[in-house]
């Protein structure tokens, strides 16, 4: 598991998106290892966990329908907010949040929360194995993701992703992503 973090943590060292939600100061590696371990969490009791054979590639998904507050979840939530967001970030992420939430469907859905390649490996072709991957596996519901990296967006699209919003953080753009499963 400490693998997958360090991936993560690797790979999105310098995604706006993560920017955004990570109190940024002094401890901000710190805090995005926290971030990707909470997400891991999620992912693990209320979706499924992608890696690649050769441990330099994952993903991170979470089913809609599995998704539950437990009293252990509510802890990562807490914890994640105290070390990670911060109480003055705190309320510009929850509106994103609540934002992007009135795009996702009633029903069941997977939501892509991250792909990640060691930055070493990275346009080798991994992300797409492991994008492939979760698309064969999740293919009973449609599949949304969110990403602020401009240059993901093809990469996104040539798989048969459509933009469903685009929403402004500052400077940057988050694109938000459906994949309709039929």
């Amino acid at each position: 598991m400490s693998e997958i973090v360090s991936i993560l943590a690797q790979a999105f060292e310098k995604n706006r998106s993560v920017s955004f939600v990570v109190k940024q100061d002094s401890k901000k590696d710190q805090r995005i290892k926290l971030l990707m371990v909470y997400s891991l969490f999620k992912a693990y009791h209320f979706g499924k966990v992608f890696m690649n054979a050769d441990k330099t590639a994952c993903a991170l998904v979470v089913d809609s329908s599995e998704k539950r507050l437990t009293f252990q979840s509510l802890i990562w939530d807490l914890k994640l907010i105290i070390q990670c967001v911060g109480l003055f970030n705190l309320p510009r992420v929850l509106k994103r949040e609540k934002i992007l939430k009135t795009f996702h469907p009633k029903g069941k859905f997977y939501h892509l929360w991250y792909v990640g390649v060691k930055p070493e490996n990275q346009r080798k072709g991994l992300g797409t194995n492991v994008l492939c991957q979760i698309l064969q596996d999740c293919n009973d519901a449609p599949i949304y993701l969110e990403t602020s990296s401009e240059e993901n967006f093809p990469f996104f699209e040539k798989f048969g992703f459509v933009k469903v919003i685009d929403l402004k953080q500052g400077q940057n753009i988050l694109r938000m992503y459906k994949l309709e499963k039929s």
